[in-house]
């Protein structure tokens, strides 16, 4: 059945990822938790689970969430109901060299890994000729809500995983890529224009794996980086990050220019200012305050960024489970959230400054919209064009990155500047 993994030993684990799925699923729909947070606090109550026994339940949990909306039109599924075939469809699919893949399924992983359209290996193993397309793989009401510029690529990305992106800080990308290498961890520069920019290419590494290099990287998806981009802070500016969470995009504004611009940073959540005064200390940052929250004086600042609240639908091939719970009457009230918080945060903003307003959604309403909204509202300001870090041509003031960019999640920017400059 699987060479180096009993029977018993296997049908064991099989039934322990499915016994996953299912406690998942209930604390997904029961308290919105997401899956990588829920599996952290199960492995530790859990410890019988070794290093392959955890990777194979991560891997069958990840797969079973991706692929539930094609699973659901082959089989009868509910949360008190998974077929063990379906979950070794949701492998095939997602990663047929997961341990139990075989247990349910007769189809050789050197067959599938000849195939390398994942939709055809689902296809494949179920023997199914029903349409199957990547409008399965979210529920019906969400593709209308995206732009149709941007919808293929997005709903192609939901069928693969986001590499590990990391940002180098402190050394450069060159010296980290190396450092890396040491580790027997294999990574290339990921961008032209964001230089700091590293995709990490070995399989399944996680920032764990690597040592002494405290301080020197962040975890930072390129999509992400993207939202700063047009930023481009000089020394001895004053930046206000208004709703900076841990801390990522803080750090990097906080980066740029040899850490020589002073850059204040807010959120209304303590447990992540503890994380970003954390994540300052490792990387020797004395260019950073906290502030308070939405407290920015009126003119204050050469620029502030609102990287806002969001549905982090740009994020769902990382936390595929979240799409199936997300609510569409949700988005205007979002919307709402995020234009009041702009409205608020440009207040701040010098005559002549910059505004950048960021999301990791794919959603229109939230990133145009919101944009539309607050132009028609605050005469004052105007979008700013800036250079697109993906192919150097000149952009209308906002930026939509995509998977098919740079094998990446998805986010939205716009740059606004302030009347009154000189």
């Amino acid at each position: 059945m699987l060479e180096g993994l009993a029977g018993n030993k296997l049908k064991t684990l099989a039934t322990a990822c499915l016994d996953v799925i299912r406690l998942v699923w209930q604390d997904l729909e029961d308290k919105g938790m997401p899956a990588d947070k829920f599996l952290t606090e199960f492995f530790r109550s859990n410890h019988k689970y070794g290093s392959r026994d955890r990777h194979a339940i991560r891997s069958s949990v990840f797969a079973f969430f991706r692929w539930k909306g094609c699973l659901e039109k082959i089989f009868d599924i509910d949360r008190e109901n998974i077929p063990g075939p379906a979950l070794s469809a949701a492998l095939a699919a997602d990663d047929p060299s997961c341990p139990v893949f075989p247990f349910w399924c007769d189809v050789a992983p050197d067959v599938l890994a000849a195939m390398e359209d994942p939709m055809e290996r689902l296809r494949t193993v179920t023997n199914t000729d029903l349409d199957l397309d990547s409008y399965d793989l979210v529920p019906e009401w969400m593709p209308d809500e995206v732009p149709e510029a941007s919808r293929q690529a997005w709903l192609d990305g939901l069928m693969s995983h986001s590499p590990l992106w990391l940002r180098a800080q402190n050394i450069s990308a060159t010296d980290l890529i190396r450092r890396l290498e040491a580790q027997d961890i294999h990574a290339e520069r990921g961008s032209e224009f964001l230089v700091d920019a590293v995709r990490v290419k070995t399989p399944h590494a996680h920032p764990d794996q690597v040592k002494g290099l405290a301080g020197n990287f962040e975890v930072q998806d390129l999509s992400s980086q993207c939202i700063v981009w047009p930023a481009d802070p000089q020394p001895k500016e004053k930046w206000w990050d208004c709703c900076c969470g841990a801390g990522g995009k803080t750090l990097q504004l906080a980066s740029e220019g040899g850490k020589r611009v002073h850059v204040f940073a807010s959120d209304i959540r303590q447990d992540v200012i503890a994380q970003l005064k954390k994540r300052m200390l490792a990387g020797g940052f004395r260019n950073i305050e906290i502030t308070t929250p939405l407290g920015g004086s009126l003119g204050e600042y050469d620029g502030v960024l609102v990287d806002a609240p969001c549905s982090a639908s740009g994020r769902w091939r990382r936390n595929p489970e979240m799409r199936w719970i997300f609510k569409q009457e949700e988005l205007p009230k979002l919307a709402k959230t995020q234009l009041a918080i702009l409205d608020k945060a440009a207040n701040a903003v010098r005559p002549g400054g910059k505004l950048i307003y960021g999301t990791c959604s794919v959603f229109d309403i939230e990133n145009m919209g919101v944009v539309k909204r607050f132009l028609e509202a605050r005469p004052d300001y105007k979008l700013k064009p800036f250079k697109n870090p993906h192919d150097a041509s000149k952009t209308d003031g906002t930026l939509t990155t995509l998977p098919c960019h740079a094998d990446c999640d998805c986010s939205f920017t716009a740059l606004f500047v302030r009347n009154g400059g000189k």
